[in-house]
């Protein structure tokens, strides 16, 4: 008995052969405590991390490797960045190319977060900031299409900032142009850019340069351009300048090319082509930002593009073009006004102004005398209205803007010059007075309400004469998500080579109200109007009456002829 109760004590039991295996292979399994140093744990186990230093007593060397844990921790934030990146994409219907950089939550990265905040007044960066600055910063060629007033400006300007920056060798001459189509958006472009540089406080380091005037150009000549880092122009002042070697651009890095589909149209096309001849070539990067951009234009684009990679903000595809409009912000509504001719448009904008039509308001026409023409017949109607178009002089349009802005002019009539880009961000309601001549131009316009998160509304008039192009109007509408009458839906479209001849050149209208010709045309103005036009009010420049549309060029082509302040 005794005996047994030893061989018990001691794990030796006879008679069990199965608990004997057992114990035996417990045992074999067992470690000692030298090789508790040594052996690493199971990851769920090890609670506090094993000892890797170098321990005095024992002897044991360190066996950390830095290079290794970083590569581990980058593979880890990645991994928890994707799910993030791709939420933020699908959520705000983002398209991007695969291989990307993953989308930025701030510049803070860059040491420009205060800056951005100080001009835009926001914490957070918008959806295309958020991908195209990073892309561009990685020196890639960005085709960029978002929604009218989403920060497109600011997209291409911060990473061309911080690559500024980050050049250790000055280039002697500018390494950024920036061309936009009309002189308005030029003068936009250069003011947000001037503010971000004394936010960032790199305004002595980074100079910028407008070339919109004969004035610029002359202050280019004699080095002028050489001290430029960052130029922003019109096509044909450029073309002016570089013909009178008033400026260098061999070694311009980054060209971008703001309202794109503007400047790849027939009235800008020599005048680009004559710019990219004289960049810097293969070193140079070519980036497109739009709100809209037809496959005809992109696929034209990427003939003098490299490798670029293209990303989508919201975009839809129709009308033959990618356009991007947030109905959320932008309610559209649609008046039929046929009545009597043009006096049926004119008492269903009365009738607006009667119901109380909520200014500042921005009133689209087809053509420049149109636009006199209604101007005329409503401005003794007791508001504050005036006209800008592009056959107003450069004092004459700059007075019209900056009444606009201060609210001195509550309706603004304007051509389509006034909807590429120009940044009116307290614009409550945009009426489509003639119906846009493509879908593109419908999303141009109605962009300019719905700003920077406030909302704001689009009423557009249509005749009879409208309909072969107004379906296609409508699915615009449709597409971003807004609800129209469903008989407007049942409307059948016209027919193809009609609707395109249309958007070629607009129907011919007849005159609006009950103006004359003479009072609109080839008229000395009394001293009554003189003093209206001092003053910037009204349109007294003589307008060609057979002009029935602005020429594609239009917004460019008169800056040769106007006298430059």
């Amino acid at each position: 008995m005794e005996e047994a109760l030893e061989k018990i004590s001691a794990g030796l039991v006879g008679g069990n052969k199965g608990r004997d295996r057992r114990s035996a292979a417990e045992s074999s399994n067992r470690i000692t405590s030298d090789e508790v140093l040594t052996k690493p744990l199971h990851s769920s186990l090890d609670f506090f991390g094993s000892y890797k230093g170098k321990d005095s007593a024992s002897g044991h060397p360190e066996q950390v490797n830095v290079k290794k844990r970083k590569r581990d921790k980058q593979d880890d934030e990645a991994k928890e960045t994707k799910p993030v990146a791709l939420g933020v994409r699908k959520r705000y219907r983002v398209r991007t190319e695969a291989g990307l950089p993953d989308p930025m939550r701030s510049f803070q990265k860059w040491k420009l977060e205060k800056a951005f905040e100080s001009v835009t007044g926001a914490f957070e960066l918008t959806e295309i900031q958020s991908q195209a600055a990073p892309c561009m910063k990685q020196k890639y060629e960005v085709i960029a299409v978002a929604p009218t007033g989403s920060g497109k400006t600011l997209a291409y300007i911060v990473p061309v900032v911080k690559l500024a920056m980050n050049r250790k060798k000055p280039l002697g001459a500018a390494g950024c142009l920036i061309l936009v189509p009309t002189k308005e958006l030029a003068e936009q472009v250069a003011r947000v850019t001037q503010r971000f540089l004394d936010a960032a406080k790199v305004d002595d380091e980074i100079k910028l340069k407008l070339v919109v005037s004969k004035a610029h150009v002359s202050g280019l000549a004699g080095g002028g351009s050489k001290r430029a880092n960052i130029l922003v122009a019109t096509p044909m002042r450029l073309v002016h300048a570089i013909r009178s070697r008033a400026v260098e651009l061999s070694r311009v890095r980054d060209l971008i090319l703001d309202e794109a589909d503007k400047l790849f149209e027939d009235g800008f096309m020599d005048q680009l082509d004559e710019v990219l001849m004289a960049t810097g070539g293969k070193k140079t990067r070519i980036h497109l930002f739009s709100a809209t951009l037809p496959p005809k234009v992109e696929e034209v684009a990427r003939t003098v593009m490299k490798t670029p990679v293209k990303i989508v903000v919201g975009g839809q595809s129709y009308g033959g073009g990618t356009a991007a409009v947030d109905a959320s912000t932008v309610k559209q509504r649609f008046m039929f006004a046929d009545g009597q001719g043009e006096a049926g448009k004119v008492a269903a904008f009365r009738r607006l102004l009667t119901e109380g039509l909520m200014p500042p308001t921005l009133v689209f026409v087809q053509s420049q005398d149109r636009a006199s023409q209604l101007f005329k017949e409503l401005v003794f109607d007791g508001v504050n209205i005036d006209a800008i178009h592009a056959n107003r002089t450069a004092a004459q349009r700059s007075t019209a803007v900056e009444n606009f802005r201060s609210g001195r002019v509550w309706i603004l009539i304007a051509t389509d010059l006034m909807a590429r880009g120009i940044d009116f961000r307290t614009i409550n309601t945009v009426v489509n007075y003639d119906l846009p001549a493509s879908p593109s131009a419908y999303v141009h316009r109605i962009g300019r309400t719905g700003r920077a998160g406030r909302t704001g509304q689009a009423i557009t008039f249509f005749t009879e004469d409208d309909k072969p192009l107004l379906r296609k109007i409508v699915n615009v509408a449709v597409a971003s998500g807004a609800e129209v009458p469903k008989w407007m839906l049942d409307i059948k479209p016209g027919e193809r080579v009609k609707a395109s001849l249309q958007e070629k050149r607009q129907p011919r209208r007849d005159r609006i109200g009950t103006a004359k010709l003479s009072d609109v045309a080839f008229k000395r103005p009394s001293k009554k109007r003189k003093r209206q036009r001092h003053n910037g009010i009204g349109s007294d420049d003589a307008a060609d009456p057979s002009d029935a549309a602005d020429d594609p060029g239009d917004e460019d082509v008169f800056q040769d002829d106007e006298d430059d302040e």
